[in-house]
C-alpha cells in the first residue's frame, strides 16, 4: 500500500523531466506541465502536514518569493530597465517558482533557490566562456528542475529529505 504514496512523487518526477527537456531545448515550459506541478505538490504537501503547517508554509514561501522579485525588479529599474519580464527573466521561470511554493518548507525552499540560482550563474559564466549556447539565455526552470529533481532522487534513495527544513537544521545545528 505504501507504494501508492509515491505515485504522485514518480509523477512529478516525469513532469520535471519534460521541463528539463523543453527548456534547456526550446526555452519553453508547457502550461499543462506548470499546472500538474502546482497541483501535485499542491496534494503531496497536503497530505505530510497538518492545514495549518501547510499553510504558513505556503504563505511563507509566495512572501520569499514576493520579496526576491521585488528587489529584483527594483534593481533593473536602478539601472534603467523598466521591463525585465521575457528580457532578463523569463515569465515562465517565475510561473514555474510559484508552482513550488508548496514542494518545500521554506528554510528549504531557500536553499533550493539560492542553489538554482548559483547554479544558473555557473551556467551562464560557462556558456559565455565557451560560446556554445545562447549566452543571453539562462535555461532558470530547466536548472530548477534538475535540481528538484536532484533533490527527489536524493530522497528515494536515502533518508534524508532535501525538502523539509529538519535536515538543514541538522545539518547547521
Amino acid at each position: 500500500m505504501k507504494i501508492f504514496s509515491y505515485v504522485p512523487e514518480i509523477i512529478l518526477f516525469v513532469i520535471m523531466l519534460v521541463v528539463i527537456y523543453n527548456d534547456f531545448k526550446y526555452r519553453l515550459i508547457s502550461t499543462f506541465a506548470l499546472i500538474a506541478i502546482f497541483c501535485l505538490t499542491f496534494v503531496n504537501m497536503i497530505f505530510k502536514y497538518d492545514f495549518l503547517t501547510f499553510l504558513l508554509n505556503g504563505v511563507l514561501n509566495i512572501l520569499f518569493l514576493f520579496f526576491l522579485f521585488l528587489t529584483i525588479k527594483l534593481y533593473f529599474k536602478l539601472r534603467k530597465e523598466d521591463d525585465i519580464i521575457n528580457k532578463q527573466i523569463g515569465a515562465g521561470d517565475l510561473y514555474y517558482f510559484v508552482c513550488l511554493i508548496f514542494a518545500f518548507t521554506p528554510v528549504s525552499f531557500m536553499f533550493y533557490l539560492t542553489f538554482t540560482f548559483i547554479i544558473s550563474l555557473i551556467w551562464f559564466l560557462i556558456s559565455r566562456l565557451t560560446k556554445t549556447a545562447n549566452r543571453d539565455l539562462v535555461p532558470l526552470a530547466g536548472i530548477a528542475a534538475l535540481l528538484f529533481v536532484f533533490y527527489q532522487s536524493i530522497g528515494f534513495l536515502s533518508e534524508y529529505n532535501l525538502f523539509s527544513d529538519y535536515y538543514y537544521i541538522e545539518l547547521f545545528t
